[in-house]
C-alpha cells in the first residue's frame, strides 16, 4: 500500500536488500497507517485492518484495479479479503472508495488502463 506517498520498505530479495516504494503490510503498519492523500477527503484517516485489504479477485484485465468485463466477476465487483480476516463482496460502484481507503493511491477515478 501507499506506493505514491514517498514511503518505502527495505525487503530482502534473493539475499539482497531492495528499497521498495511501498509500505509493507505488517500488524504494526496496518494498525497505525494514516492516510496520506486526500482523494475522497481521506487525508488523516486511519483505515485499520478492517479496511485495508490483503488480496482481491483478479481486476487486471482491461482497466487495472477496477472491476470490468474481463475480470473474474466481470464488472459486477470483486471479493476482497481484508487484514482483519473478513472477506466482503464489493460492488463496482463502491470499489474506488474501498481501494483508495485501503491502498492510498490518490485515486478518485479510473486512472490506470494498461493493456497486457
Amino acid at each position: 500500500m501507499a506506493w505514491k506517498t514517498g514511503a518505502a520498505t527495505d525487503i530482502s530479495i534473493n539475499g539482497l536488500v531492495e528499497n521498495i516504494p511501498f509500505v509493507k503490510k505488517t500488524t504494526h503498519t496496518v494498525n497505525n497507517y494514516v492516510h496520506f492523500h486526500n482523494a475522497f477527503g481521506l487525508k488523516g484517516t486511519r483505515p485499520g485492518p478492517s479496511q485495508i485489504y490483503l488480496l482481491l479477485d483478479n481486476t487486471w484485465a482491461g482497466a487495472r484495479d477496477w472491476p470490468d468485463e474481463g475480470d473474474n466477476h466481470g464488472k459486477l465487483g470483486s471479493n476482497i479479503a481484508f487484514c482483519d480476516g473478513h472477506v466482503s463482496w464489493v460492488q463496482q460502484k463502491d470499489f474506488l472508495l474501498t481501494h483508495e481507503l485501503s491502498q492510498d493511491d490518490n485515486r478518485s477515478g479510473i486512472k490506470y488502463n494498461y493493456s497486457f
